[in-house]
């Protein structure tokens, strides 16, 4: 991970929770290019081959870096864990080959029309209750049935919490930006409808 003030405690608990998602030789592919600006990692962002390589380079460390890359990983402040980002999903899809269940298309609807709020286990179809309990705690990757077949592949980041059983779909929002997780919620709705038709 490229970052002049990160320490090896905090690279090494995102190289491990990123492993648990993808497995190691994954993981290796996208590890040197993964970037955070503080030792805090509130936001960790996947970084072109050249830009990391230009923030290795000698006298890099005179460099301050106010925002680069694509937002994959942010903390979550109740977990004290990371999760996956939506923003980076697209470009970490073909590396996550664990933790990720596929879901009747009605239930990933009924997900996404709630956006940052858990939905109970009990609100979804006895299919969807019965996937989503094989699925560990913390971030996955929720696709439709039948994604294999769809052109490009829609998925959602997601994250399984514990009491009370639930499922909640995360979009970041800031500032001046309080609807954006409700339009981002409605274009991948959109995207679904669009690829299952």
């Amino acid at each position: 991970m490229t970052g002049g003030t990160a320490t090896a405690g905090t690279v090494r608990e995102v190289a491990t929770w990123a492993m648990s998602l993808s497995g190691h030789g994954a993981w290796e592919q996208i590890q040197s290019n993964l970037f955070s600006r503080s030792i805090q990692f509130k936001n960790v962002t996947y970084l072109a081959p050249s830009l990391s390589r230009l923030l290795q380079a000698p006298g890099a460390h005179r460099l301050k870096v106010v925002w680069a890359g694509i937002r994959v990983f942010e903390t979550d402040h109740q977990t004290k864990s990371f999760r996956l980002t939506q923003d980076g999903l697209e470009l970490l899809l073909p590396h996550i080959t664990r933790q990720r269940a596929h879901l009747p298309f009605e239930d990933l609807v009924h997900l996404l029309e709630n956006p940052c709020h858990p939905t109970p286990m009990s609100y979804l179809s006895a299919e969807a209750q019965r996937i989503a309990a094989e699925i560990p705690m913390g971030t996955c990757v929720l696709l439709p049935i039948g994604a294999e077949k769809m052109n490009p592949v829609v998925a959602v980041a997601a994250q399984k919490l514990m009491s009370p059983p639930a499922l909640a779909v995360h979009f970041a929002k800031s500032r001046g930006r309080e609807h954006a997780p409700k339009a981002a919620a409605e274009m991948l709705k959109s995207r679904l409808e669009r690829a299952l038709r």
